[in-house]
């Protein structure tokens, strides 16, 4: 009987306080060298991480807004703009989506670096 709460106890121990894991045991045996590589590498991870959900996100909404028809863009989706009073092709950015006229025809701001002239 005393086994059988014995082991009750253990197990309500392990969940309220768990014994050390193996990875525990390996980080006290780790060198600081070895500890930053370490951290540099979950760094890295969560950079990437973050990046690739930014990346989906930005994708999530070009889709959405490619929905609504072919000259239709997202925020900060990237674009070509055509400035007619030079003829010339700039690589834009939206940066406002706007539909004061309505869902249907959105208007948009954009910003774009002129090319240099000599």
């Amino acid at each position: 009987m005393f086994k059988k709460i014995s082991k009750r106890i253990e197990r309500i121990f392990d969940v309220v306080a768990p014994r050390a894991s193996e990875k525990d045991n390996e980080d006290e045996t780790m060198s600081p060298q070895e500890r930053r590589d370490e951290s540099l590498a979950r760094q890295l991870q969560d950079e990437e991480d973050t990046r690739l959900r930014m990346l989906k996100a930005q994708y999530d909404a070009e889709e959405q807004a490619s929905k609504h028809g072919e000259f239709s863009f997202a925020k900060r989706q990237r674009v070509s703009y055509h400035h007619r009073g030079s003829d010339l092709y700039y690589d834009a950015v939206i940066i406002g989506v706007h539909s004061d006229d309505g869902p249907e025809k959105p208007y948009y701001t954009i910003k774009y670096a002129k090319k240099e002239s000599h």
